[in-house]
């Protein structure tokens, strides 16, 4: 039994990217994955995100929990990134919750 995997379509893709910078992890996305890994893929593709572990460390300082997650851009590459356990949880779980608007900026 594990943590359900999330649901990302460019417009949340787009929005990790940026709020990433702000949280300093360990792993973060290349700012190039949307031109260099995934500009060709339709514009309607979603990407799967899924925990790996949980994870305590920012540059090797003891920080506060959060999920190490494995991103999958489709065609066998995939990347990591570390992202707070509450902004994880926030993100759709569904292509039906993609499209409720669940995830819809704050």
């Amino acid at each position: 039994m594990g943590i359900k995997s999330r649901v990302l379509d460019m417009a949340l893709l787009r929005r990790l990217l940026k709020d990433q910078d702000a949280w300093d992890y360990n792993r973060q996305l290349d700012d190039g994955v949307i031109e260099e890994e995934i500009a060709e893929h339709p514009d309607d593709m979603l990407y799967p995100l899924t925990v790996s572990m949980v994870h305590q460390h920012r540059h090797g300082e003891a920080c506060e929990d959060h999920y190490r997650c494995r991103l999958e851009l489709g065609l066998g590459a995939s990347a990591y990134v570390d992202v707070p356990i509450g902004y994880y949880n926030a993100l759709p779980d569904s292509v039906e919750a993609l499209e409720a608007g669940c995830a819809d900026d704050e």
